[in-house]
């Protein structure tokens, strides 16, 4: 399955009987499913399994990686020396 574009949307199927809506909104992707929506972690950093399917292994990581390195550099800049 191909990644999305800004804009749009794929419906995927998971457990429940409705499908699932992935959405690419400005590089911020979004899934209807229960584990998505009751992350506690902001909405640029939540990931499922539907988006994993979707996107990759590796695409989702690398969001990670990424959130993790900021949050510690800007902890970094802002430690008192």
């Amino acid at each position: 399955m191909p990644d999305l574009n800004d804009g749009e949307s794929v419906e995927m199927q998971g457990s429940d009987a409705q499908p699932y809506v992935l959405t690419n909104t400005g590089g911020v992707y979004s899934c209807t499913c229960p584990a998505w929506r009751n992350q506690s972690l902001p909405i640029e950093q939540r990931t499922c399994k539907h988006l994993r399917k979707l996107r990759g292994d590796d695409a989702e990581q690398e969001l990670g990686y990424f959130f993790r390195n900021s949050r510690e550099m800007l902890h970094s800049c802002y430690a008192r020396p």
